[in-house]
């Protein structure tokens, strides 16, 4: 695929993407000619990317990357505007200058648990848009659930459909392929990161994804 084709799959900027193939975070083909149009870039390097849990902005690369100060990075979050830890893709539309979100009516919906595991946030709980903004997603209430910060980066700009059938309904084996005892440390990292993130849905290598999220069985009941 082109730069631009995933740079719609991450819901940023084809800016974005070209930093992270130069930077070597995204494994990408040069055929020659302009960048832009003569890189690609497989589907498979771009869902390793996606998974990847330090794939974050910090509050000065937001800055930089929206031309803009620290300090203003730091008052959107305070203001609802950006989230702590926003991933590439929360930063390109949480930044964009859309209608402030309304935080503690979003809270309140499960009474200060995550929609998506039904674990109790703690003070770094995020917003996550049920259909993506990258797929026509609002930021209506209706629209709106808080999780915690492992699981909207790990769903990422995902539809819940594809987030359960793929990402969650195939973890169990996901878990099974990891090493007893990582060598690197990336390997140490994304093997803690792909445990947390298993615990917080309770699946084991034994045990898969039962099929629902929190809130969709709440509201079964």
């Amino acid at each position: 695929m082109t730069i631009t084709e995933a740079a719609k799959q991450l819901g940023c900027s084809t800016t974005t993407v070209y930093k992270y193939v130069k930077s070597g975070q995204i494994n990408a083909t040069t055929t020659g000619g302009h960048p832009a149009n003569k890189i690609e870039i497989s589907q498979a390097d771009l869902d390793e990317f996606a998974k990847s849990p330090e794939n974050l902005l910090t509050k000065e690369e937001v800055a930089t990357l929206k031309g803009v100060s620290v300090r203003t990075v730091e008052a959107w979050v305070l203001k609802g505007k950006a989230q702590a830890g926003a991933n590439v893709h929360e930063a390109e539309l949480l930044l964009a200058g859309g209608r402030m979100i309304d935080r503690e009516a979003v809270y309140n919906k499960y009474d200060g648990r995550c929609a998506y595991t039904g674990k109790l946030l703690g003070d770094d709980w995020q917003v996550d848009h049920i259909v993506p903004k990258a797929l026509g997603g609002t930021d209506n209430i209706d629209n709106l659930v808080p999780v915690l910060p492992i699981v909207n980066h790990y769903k990422r700009c995902l539809d819940n459909e594809t987030f359960k059938s793929w990402l969650l309904g195939g973890l169990h084996e996901r878990l099974k392929k990891l090493p007893k005892n990582p060598y690197t440390e990336n390997g140490k990292r994304r093997k803690a990161y792909m445990m947390k993130v298993s615990e917080a849905f309770g699946i084991t290598p034994d045990k898969p994804f039962c099929g629902e999220l929190w809130y969709e069985r709440k509201e079964d009941v």
